[in-house]
């Protein structure tokens, strides 16, 4: 039995390549076990086969199909819970929204354009402005995988850092950059996308009072260049600017 037990473990560590980490993992001990178990029914010769252990374990069969199907399983796993987590921010922001009036909200759309401005000029970030997947010119599908989440990360971090600081400049800064972040995890999410359209009809409600408040927030700015500014995602405003 021990004869058979060694040989079962010579084949497992055959099929694994990586024998030291193999030695010193709970799944190697797993399957181990699995094996010893088996080999206690007969007739031991043909449980013990080596075919046959195959064909009881076939993702041992390919020398990493396991650790591909884990960090599948983890991935999605992953996934999940950061998109529930999105979800949830979102939705508080969404609730926000629905509680402002026109005027306060007019002034998350000037930040927002200034927010875009800054963006397009600064080194604090280290890729451009995605301005083609924000006005709904290109779609996510496109970009390569992970752009925009990428993106989002280095934004989050800028978000942190400046509305630490009591500026009135940065205060502003980081309004608009919380918008540009939930809006784009709403177009590079499936599942965001609806909350992100909700939000974007709460925002939009401030339009009456955009021009307003950019002459508030950069009163240099004719009515013309705040227009142009506007920030508009295509694909989650509800309807032509009017």
């Amino acid at each position: 039995m021990a004869n058979i037990r060694g040989q079962i473990k010579r084949w497992i560590l055959q099929v694994y390549p990586v024998k030291v980490w193999l030695k010193n993992t709970h799944a190697f001990t797993i399957h181990f076990l699995a094996t010893d178990l088996i080999t206690r029914f007969r007739p031991i010769r043909f449980l013990t086969s080596k075919y046959v252990f195959l064909c009881i374990f076939p993702f041992v069969s390919s020398k990493y199909a396991w650790i591909f199907g884990l960090s599948k399983m983890l991935k999605k796993l992953i996934r999940k819970a950061s998109v529930k987590t999105m979800q949830k921010e979102m939705d508080i922001y969404l609730r926000n929204l629905q509680v402002g009036t026109e005027e306060e909200v007019s002034f998350l759309l000037a930040s927002t354009a200034v927010a875009i401005k800054f963006l397009k000029i600064s080194k604090y970030i280290s890729k451009p402005f995605p301005e083609d997947i924000f006005l709904g010119l290109t779609i996510c599908d496109d970009q390569p995988p992970g752009l925009i989440a990428s993106y989002n990360i280095e934004l989050i971090a800028l978000h942190k850092q400046v509305s630490k600081s009591e500026d009135f400049n940065k205060q502003i800064l980081a309004s608009g950059l919380m918008v540009l972040i939930h809006s784009l995890r709403a177009l590079s999410v499936n599942e965001l996308f609806a909350t992100g359209r909700l939000c974007w009809i709460e925002l939009m409600r401030g339009m009456p009072f955009y021009l307003e408040s950019m002459s508030d927030i950069c009163p240099n700015y004719s009515e013309a260049e705040a227009m142009e500014l506007l920030p508009v995602p295509n694909m989650l405003s509800p309807g032509p600017v009017k």
